[in-house]
């Protein structure tokens, strides 16, 4: 395997496994943590936020798929790019996804504006770098195969627009 490719897949499973293991963690071991991470959001946005959530998950699942099929010594981003503009954008996406449920739970438990503001940044983050993983899916080539592409470039469109919209944007208002 091309070491590239080694370098993204760890990033991918290690990563991955850090956001599921936070969000086990936290729901496991918070009590209220089900209820209280949602701060003042109106119920009636909770099951849009729920089923936004399960979407943005199965299609990254797809984006991680169309990835693993990239050649990293062909494949190009744009004019400037090759494959390691992935690896950025998985690291951008996955560690401050990871960080979100502890710091929530900090936030939970022991209020603070640097906390708070921390929380910004990192789902402000995942929100920049899910609209960097659009662009460079829409920039990428090659393109096959074509169904895993198109279906990775619409989730990867649903995916930004759960992290930054629904989560960088509006959460934050609700949770304050």
């Amino acid at each position: 395997m091309h070491p590239l490719k080694k370098a993204w897949a760890a990033i991918a499973v290690l990563g991955g496994t850090a956001v599921v293991g936070s969000y086990v963690w936290g729901l496991s071991s918070i009590p209220n943590a089900s209820t209280d991470f949602w701060g003042g959001t109106p119920e009636a946005l909770i099951p849009l936020y729920t089923v936004s959530m399960l979407l943005g998950a199965v299609s990254f699942f797809f984006i991680t798929a169309f990835v693993l099929v990239l050649d990293p010594a062909t494949a190009r981003v744009g004019e400037g790019f090759g494959f390691p503009v992935f690896l950025w954008i998985y690291l951008a996406i996955l560690v401050p996804s990871a960080l979100w449920m502890p710091l929530v739970a900090q936030m939970v438990a022991s209020p603070s504006e640097p906390v708070w503001w921390v929380i910004r940044l990192a789902l402000l983050v995942v929100g920049l770098a899910s609209v960097a993983l659009v662009a460079a899916l829409l920039r990428v080539s090659p393109r096959s195969p074509t169904w895993l592409y198109l279906v990775s470039v619409v989730g990867a469109v649903w995916f930004t627009v759960h992290t930054l919209v629904l989560d960088a944007l509006l959460w934050p208002v609700f949770f304050r």
